[in-house]
Parts: structure tokens; C-alpha cells; sequence
């Protein structure tokens, strides 16, 4: 009796997805001891990345290994070239934003919010301090200071909206608009 290697790669992905699922309904923890409440990348970041490379890599195994014996295959290899391209630069970005997320160490506890600035400097700011949010073309929300600096929100991040809801209800002034269009 033989069995396909390709049941074992999927009954495998499948029970890693699963797993990622599960574990990420963990993510919603309350404060750490000292009272501070992280903003950390979520399972959409984890999901994205992680079927991201599988499906690269099936696409790739299937240019290298497999090809194509039809007579337009070489326009389907190219095809698939172009496919295999623009799945590994999304997956690569997707990356990109995770590390990013990772890096910045956003937490706030009560009415201080902290982080690292790009540049891996240290910040703290009073959420009474903030003068507006505002929200990027690419999806950030921008947390805007009275000194001009600015605390950049992933929103696919876990309590994302928690800390977006805490801004707002600290600065509500009825502007139900700006609001609506803030919240992820």
C-alpha cells in the first residue's frame, strides 16, 4: 500500500495552520504584571507569511521539478516565473511589516504610551499630549503629537484597536467622522 508524500505536506500544513489559529486565540492576554499592554504582530502576519512561502515554494518545486509538456508550456513556465515573483516580493513585505511591528516594542499602560523610533531610540509620550490621528495611504495610523512626533500604529497588530479606542476617548470632542474612519 503507498501513499502520496503530497498527503503528509498537506495534512502537515493544515495541522500548522490549525495550531497558529489556536494559539493566536491565546494573544488576547491582559496586561503584563507591571500593567502594560503590548502591541504585538498578530495571526494575520503568521498566516500570510507562513502560506506565503509554502505556496511560493510548491510554485517553485513545480518550475524546477515538474514543468509543463504542453505545447504552450514555456509561456506557462514564464507564467509561473512572474507568479513566483510576485508571491515571494508580497511574502517578503509581509515580512518586512512583521519585523517591523516586532522591532517598534509599542506598549502603552494607562494614559504613557512607549516605543522605539525607527532609529531604535526610545520614546514616551502622555496620551494627553496627542493632538489627532491620522491614517497613511498604506493603512498605518499615525498617533500625532503636540511636539510634532509622531508613534506609527500597525493596525493588524493584537490591541491595536484597544489603544486607537483609548486615543479617542481621551480626545472625543463629538467628531464622530474622524472616528469612523480611524477605527480598523
Amino acid at each position: 500500500m503507498e501513499t502520496s508524500w503530497a498527503k503528509y505536506l498537506v495534512v502537515g500544513v493544515v495541522v500548522f495552520m490549525a495550531t497558529s489559529v489556536l494559539v493566536s486565540l491565546g494573544n488576547n492576554t491582559p496586561p503584563d504584571k507591571r500593567g502594560w499592554r503590548h502591541l504585538k504582530p498578530g495571526t494575520l502576519y503568521r498566516v500570510a507569511t507562513t502560506g506565503g512561502t509554502i505556496f511560493t515554494g510548491f510554485l517553485a518545486y513545480i518550475l524546477l521539478f515538474v514543468g509543463s509538456s504542453r505545447p504552450d508550456g514555456e509561456s506557462q513556465m514564464q507564467i509561473l516565473f512572474w507568479l513566483i515573483m510576485a508571491f515571494g516580493v508580497g511574502t517578503m513585505i509581509t515580512l518586512v511589516q512583521y519585523r517591523g511591528a516586532q522591532r517598534m516594542a509599542m506598549r502603552w499602560r494607562g494614559k504613557t504610551l512607549a516605543w522605539h523610533g525607527r532609529d531604535g531610540s526610545e520614546h514616551s509620550r502622555h496620551l494627553s499630549d496627542a493632538v489627532g490621528l491620522r491614517r497613511s495611504w498604506t493603512g498605518w495610523i499615525y498617533i500625532v503629537f503636540d511636539d510634532g512626533l509622531e508613534a506609527r500604529i500597525d493596525p493588524y497588530t493584537n490591541h491595536a484597536a484597544a489603544l486607537i479606542e483609548t486615543v479617542i476617548k481621551l480626545h472625543s470632542d463629538g467628531d464622530e467622522e474622524t472616528i469612523a474612519d480611524l477605527t480598523p
